[in-house]
Parts: C-alpha cells; sequence; structure tokens
C-alpha cells in the first residue's frame, strides 16, 4: 500500500508546482499591458496646477470643482508640486458612516490626524498621502467625507500632501484581473466588512481580501507615476510613530546592509501596513489573484512573493508604526466607559526599531513580534526548550539604559502567582551583527556580554554602566536556560 501510494503523492506534487509555474509564467511574461495610465486615459478632475505660485484654494472652491466632475470618469483632488514623490501612502476608504463624528472625530478624521500629526513640514512636501474611496460608496456619504476633509485638512490638501482619489467606475477586477477568483456582492461595501480579533487582542475592521487588492489596483497607476514607493493602509489604523520616518530609515538600513528588499511590513495584518516599490503595485496584487485560485494561505503566499517573483526579503519592521482603531475602545469612548484598555499594565518604553527573530514556535495568532513594541498582545511560546532563543536586532546603535521583561499573566483570584511564566532565562547584548537573513530568522551575533537573569514574572536590569562600559548594543538575545514543559507567554520586553 505505502509503495503504491508515494509515487502518486510524488506525481500529484510535481503537478502542483508545474501548475503553480505555469501560472506565474503566464502572469509574468504575458503580452497582456498593463501600463497604461487610467486615470490619464478618463475626465479626472485635478484642480491644481504645479506651478510654485498657485494661490490656497478655498473649501467651497475645492468642493464644488468636486462635485462638478461626473462620478463615472473618476474624480482626483490633488497638488502635484514635484515630478517624484518619496513615498505614497494609500488610506482605503471602505464606508463613512457620518454619524461617527457625533461622538468626536470620525474614524477616517482619526486616520488622517494620526498621520498629518507624526509628519514634519519637510516630509509633507515630499510624500503624499492618496485617501482612495470606495466607488460603491453612496454619492451623498462620498460628499460628506470630502467636506470632512476639506474642513479638516484644507492646509495638507494645498500643500499637496493629501490627495483625494475616487477611481472611474469602470475600473476594477473585472476591467484588469478577469482571472480573479473573488466572490462577493459589489451592490454596497459595507456588507463586505466585518470584525475581527487580532494578535494584540482588540477587534478591528476585517475586509474581505479581493477588496484591499482592489484598492490597491485602483491606486496603482497613479502612484506609480508619482511616488517611488507605496504604503497600503486603510481607515481602521492609525500611526503611532512617524510613519514616513520609519519606512526612510528601514530602507537606508537595507540599502546599507547591501539587502535588496522587496516587501517591507509595518504592521502585521494582511495587506495592512504593506511597503513595496510602486511599479510592482499589478505584479503583487496579479500574483495574490493567481496564488488565491491555488488555495494558498496569505502566509504562503507572501513568501512565495519574496522568494520567486521579487525574489528579495520579507521583514517586518518592530515596533509597529501602526495600531488598530479599536471598535471596542471606540465604542467604550461613545458610552463614557473608558479607552477600552484599562486592566492591562505594560511597562512605559522607548523601544528602538528593529526586528524579533525567535526559533521558538508560537502558540496561535501570539507571534514573537508581540513582546516588543506592541501596545498590547504577547508572544506565547510553545513548551519552549532549554536552548531557545528571542533575539531583538536593532536597526542602529542603541545605548541601553534600562530593560525591563515581564512573562507570564496573573492567574484569577491566586496572589502573587504567575502562569506560563519563564522559570529561567539569561540576558545577553551584542555590539555587532556578522550575518542576518530575517526571511530565514537566522540571525549571527558576536562578542555577547552577560548583562542579567530572567524568570519568574517581573525583571528589571539597568546597571549597565558596569556591564556595556558604554559599548552600543545591536542584538539582545534572550536564552531560556530552564523549563517546566509547560507553554510560556513572552508578555513585553521594554528597551529604554
Amino acid at each position: 500500500m505505502g509503495q503504491n501510494f508515494m509515487p502518486w503523492a510524488l506525481i500529484l506534487l510535481l503537478g502542483f508546482i508545474l501548475t503553480f509555474h505555469i501560472q506565474l509564467f503566464a502572469l509574468f511574461y504575458s503580452d497582456r499591458d498593463f501600463e497604461d495610465d487610467i486615470y490619464c486615459q478618463s475626465n479626472v478632475a485635478v484642480f491644481f496646477s504645479n506651478e510654485s505660485s498657485q494661490l490656497p484654494r478655498t473649501e467651497e472652491d475645492l468642493f464644488n470643482a468636486w462635485i462638478s466632475m461626473p462620478r463615472q470618469s473618476g474624480r482626483i483632488m490633488s497638488n502635484r508640486r514635484i515630478a517624484k514623490y518619496y513615498l505614497s501612502i494609500g488610506v482605503a476608504v471602505h464606508h463613512f458612516n457620518p454619524e461617527d463624528g457625533k461622538y468626536g472625530r470620525t474614524v477616517v478624521e482619526q486616520t488622517l490626524e494620526s498621520l498629518v500629526n507624526k509628519t514634519s513640514t519637510y516630509e509633507k512636501l515630499h510624500n503624499f498621502i492618496a485617501v482612495i474611496i470606495s466607488k460603491q460608496m453612496t454619492e451623498q456619504n462620498e460628499s460628506l467625507l470630502v467636506r470632512m476633509i476639506l474642513r479638516k485638512f484644507l492646509y495638507e490638501i494645498n500643500i499637496g500632501f493629501i490627495h483625494i482619489i475616487l477611481p472611474p467606475l469602470s475600473m476594477g477586477m473585472n476591467l484588469l484581473l478577469p482571472a480573479m477568483n473573488c466572490e462577493f456582492n459589489m451592490d454596497g461595501a459595507v456588507e463586505h466588512i466585518t470584525t475581527m480579533e487580532t494578535a494584540s487582542g482588540e477587534k478591528i475592521w476585517n475586509v474581505h481580501p479581493c477588496i484591499q487588492l482592489e484598492f490597491m489596483l485602483y491606486v496603482w497607476p497613479y502612484a506609480k507615476s508619482l511616488s517611488e514607493n507605496y504604503l497600503h493602509i486603510d481607515d481602521s489604523l492609525e500611526a503611532v510613530r512617524n510613519v514616513i520616518g520609519s519606512v526612510r530609515e528601514f530602507i537606508k538600513i537595507q540599502k546599507a546592509n547591501s539587502k535588496n528588499w522587496g516587501l517591507l511590513e509595518f504592521y502585521n495584518v494582511q495587506f495592512l501596513g504593506n511597503v513595496m516599490r510602486s511599479q510592482d503595485i499589478v505584479k503583487f496584487v496579479e500574483f495574490f489573484t493567481r496564488a488565491r485560485l491555488l488555495n494558498s494561505t496569505f502566509e504562503m503566499t507572501v513568501d512565495l512573493y519574496c522568494r520567486l517573483v521579487s525574489q528579495t526579503s520579507r521583514l517586518l519592521r518592530t515596533p509597529e508604526v501602526f495600531q488598530s482603531v479599536s471598535l471596542t475602545r471606540r465604542q467604550h469612548k461613545i458610552s463614557g466607559e473608558g479607552d477600552g484598555d484599562a486592566g492591562e499594565t505594560r511597562f512605559s518604553a522607548e523601544d528602538p526599531p528593529g526586528i524579533v527573530l525567535s526559533n521558538m514556535n508560537h502558540v496561535g495568532i501570539h507571534i514573537p513580534s508581540l513582546a516588543y513594541g506592541s501596545k498590547v498582545g504577547y508572544f506565547k511560546a510553545l513548551m519552549p526548550q532549554v536552548g531557545d532563543w528571542i533575539v531583538i536586532v536593532f536597526d542602529g546603535d542603541v545605548v541601553l539604559r534600562r530593560i525591563r521583561i515581564r512573562t507570564g499573566e496573573k492567574m484569577p483570584g491566586i496572589l502573587n502567582r504567575d502562569s506560563f511564566s519563564l522559570v529561567k532565562g539569561v540576558l545577553e547584548a551584542s555590539p555587532k551583527v556578522l550575518k542576518l537573513d530575517a526571511s530565514n530568522n537566522f540571525v549571527t551575533c558576536a562578542d555577547f556580554v552577560k548583562i542579567g537573569d530572567v524568570g519568574n514574572g517581573i525583571v528589571e536590569i539597568s546597571n549597565f554602566t558596569r556591564l556595556l562600559w558604554g559599548r552600543t548594543t545591536k542584538c539582545l538575545k534572550l536564552t531560556v536556560t530552564d523549563v517546566d514543559g509547560r507553554d510560556v507567554i513572552f508578555h513585553q520586553i521594554a528597551v529604554n
């Protein structure tokens, strides 16, 4: 039986590989021309010129110009001041509920405000945000959304930092991607929005992956012609750090290390927070549509894209620069019950940017990167063994002042008793990286110095002047030295 089964299994495996590569060949070597700029073919409304003498436009002028254009042709509001921007940030707006504004800021407003407030004036002149409005939004809600953006962000529109895009109604998956196997009713975008719980335990908007891909396709011709790089998010997120500065620095580090990057991840939810070269957007979208026909998981598809298409590394930046505009938090604010984060104790920390690697398997959605720089959530390791490790590789050289580590979680009703705590571990610091391959979870650092022991709940280490004599740290490594056979929760590694 076993001997007869093996040839058939091999044949099926070879067939799968052959089918996949045939589809890849068809994808990247077909005669289909995607270089036509859809927006240039349509009578879209571009309200500004790139003349430096252009006077600021008023809210009423811009709004009247917007509604004067037919929706079916698509609409654009932008002030293109330079020929090529460094980064465009696509903010997909799936729906707009004006009623949100009764209780403070709307969700879209919160997203845009967080980006605006954390961007310097210089960066605002060399990068831009593209607010992409769903074609399925009613004309009334679209008008209310544009009114809100003009009222709140008129200055950013006038200087060219915020652009507004309504794609031509003829543009979409059905036009450009006939092979897409997405089954959803496009009568109303809100029908395709549900809620999901992230690894951090927050409830967020969960939009059908096909719709996220379609939004990326909407913005592709525009972003490709105006920017070098593209970052995709939607109005379920808000920035907690300088997004543009973080992207620029992360790319600079990859170039300094002679690494050819293809996809950088700044948030750990599918399609959101992904940075790629603007010219690769359509390649990315098409790859996912083809891979979906093979029922590949999201993680598998991203890995395949990086290895087979861009032939580059896939890197997740930690700490994340975004957090969800939590449904739970918004509902609590509306009812006056607080911000939804009560009861969760987290250390305040600077958490210098870097990447987190570990050889330990994670339980469920509690991945290693949640142990460092995350606002909420934790890394839950599946029955660690002696010698297992978790490493933080910092983007730059860090001068350590204080580290606090918490493992385990409090058991209800039992005082001073932690569950899932690390029995014992050792913490070490290294000043240099010899080899790093984040996509394969591999790192080699040199000249480690022991800086403390970890175990039994909360540990704080601060006497670095004596331990490190002023030298900087590039790698921070926690190695397991004793276990009790249970899973371990790494709740937080806080670095100052």
